[in-house]
C-alpha cells in the first residue's frame, strides 16, 4: 500500500500572499500570530483524483495531524471504491469540521453503511422508531413514549447512535436506582413532598422490577431494529445488563365469607350492581366501566361485554372488542359457598 503524500503550508488574506510581510519572521519561519496553517494531498474520489486543501489550524503540527488522519481514514479502504466513497467524504467536509474518527468509519464501513452518512444521535433515532410503529394500539404507543421521555432521552438523547454501548445502557438503570434511593429516603424522612433530583415526572414513586424489566424491553426492540433494519448498530448493548429476576407475587383472594360480607355491606352504594359483577366474574377495570344496559338480557341471564374503557394519559378511549359473555343467574349462591 502506498504512502499517504501530502504536504504542509501557510497561508493569510492579506494582497500580498505568501510575500505578507507580517507572515514572516526575521529568520524566515512563520509568524504564527498571522494567517494559519493548512495542508494539501491529492485523494482520489468517484471523479477522479483531487488535489484537496484544507486550511484554518494553529500550527504546522496541527495541519499535519489533520492531514496524517485523512491518510488513515484512507487507509481503511480495502478496494478503490471504497477509497473514493472516503475521498468523497473528505472532500465534502466544510472547513472548520472535523473528519469522523478512524473507529466509527471502520465502523459504519464493517456495516455496510456509507462512511460518510452523518452519524445520528439517539434521541433523533427514538422518535423516528416510534412514529414506524403504526401498528401499535395507542395504549402501547403510550406506553413507548413515557419510557422514552421518563427513563431513556434523560441519559442517551446526546449519545451518537453508532458509540451506544453497554456503558450507556447500564446508565439508564443506575439513573433509575438513585432515583429509588432518593425518594425511599425522603419518605422515610416523613417528607410531604418528594421530589428525586432529575426525575422529570410530574409525581414521582419507585420504579419496580417490573417497570425496569418494560425499560429493558423497549431498549432492547428498539437496539435490535437498529441492528437488523438500519445496520446502525452492530449489536445490541443491551445484553449487558443484567436485572434481578422480575417475580410477580400470587394474587391474594377474598374468601367467601370476605367476599358475602363486602357484598352485605355495599347494598345501600350506588355501585353495588358493578360491584357484584366484578366480585363474581372477575371483569377487567376498562371491561366493567365499558358495560352497558344494552348489552344486557336480564331474562335470559346474560351480560354481553362488548366495549371498554381505557385512560390513556388524560383521555379516556372506548374501544369495541370481541363478545364476552357472563351468566349473571344465580350469582347469590356462588357467593355463598365457601372456596376450597
Amino acid at each position: 500500500m502506498s504512502k499517504f503524500s501530502y504536504s504542509t503550508y501557510v497561508r493569510c488574506g492579506c494582497p500580498e500572499g505568501q510575500k505578507c510581510p507580517q507572515l514572516w519572521r526575521k529568520d524566515g519561519s512563520w509568524n504564527t500570530r498571522h494567517g494559519s496553517a493548512g495542508w494539501a494531498a491529492r485523494i482520489p474520489t468517484s471523479k477522479g483524483t483531487r488535489l484537496v486543501r484544507r486550511i484554518g489550524y494553529a500550527s504546522r503540527k496541527a495541519a499535519g495531524e489533520a492531514a496524517e488522519h485523512a491518510g488513515q481514514l484512507l487507509a481503511l479502504a480495502a478496494d478503490d471504491p471504497t477509497k473514493a466513497r472516503i475521498g468523497d467524504m473528505i472532500d465534502s467536509t466544510k472547513r472548520g469540521s472535523e473528519l469522523p474518527s478512524v473507529a466509527d468509519v471502520r465502523r459504519r464501513l464493517g456495516l455496510g453503511l456509507d462512511p460518510g452518512q452523518p452519524g445520528v444521535t439517539f434521541g433523533q433515532a427514538w422518535p423516528a422508531w416510534l412514529a414506524g410503529k403504526r401498528r401499535l394500539r395507542r395504549s402501547s404507543l403510550e406506553r413507548l413514549t413515557q419510557i422514552g421521555e421518563h427513563w431513556l432521552l434523560p441519559v442517551l438523547a446526546e449519545v451518537p447512535l453508532e458509540r451506544l454501548d453497554g456503558a450507556h445502557c447500564a446508565a439508564v438503570f443506575a439513573r433509575i436506582e438513585r432515583i429509588n434511593e432518593q425518594i425511599t429516603a425522603q419518605r422515610g424522612d416523613g417528607r410531604a413532598w418528594v421530589h428525586a433530583e432529575g426525575d422529570v415526572r410530574a409525581r414521582p414513586k419507585l420504579v419496580g422490577v417490573a417497570a425496569q424489566h418494560r425499560v429493558y424491553a423497549a431498549l432492547r426492540e428498539f437496539c435490535n431494529h437498529e441492528m437488523r433494519r438500519t445496520r446502525r448498530l452492530a449489536f445490541n448493548p443491551v445484553y449487558a445488563v443484567e436485572l434481578p429476576p422480575e417475580i410477580t407475587p400470587e394474587a391474594q383472594r377474598w374468601s367467601a365469607s370476605q367476599a358475602r360480607a363486602f357484598m352485605n355491606s355495599s347494598q345501600g352504594d350506588p355501585m353495588h350492581l358493578l360491584f357484584r359483577i366484578v366480585l363474581l366474574f372477575g371483569p377487567r377495570r376498562g371491561e366493567a366501566i365499558g358495560l352497558r344496559w344494552s348489552g344486557a338480557d336480564l331474562d335470559a341471564g346474560y351480560l354481553k361485554v362488548d366495549h371498554t374503557v381505557l385512560l390513556i394519559g388524560a383521555v379516556l378511549l372506548v374501544h369495541a372488542v370481541r363478545a364476552l359473555w357472563g351468566l349473571v343467574v344465580a350469582a347469590d349462591d356462588a357467593v355463598g359457598e365457601e372456596s376450597s
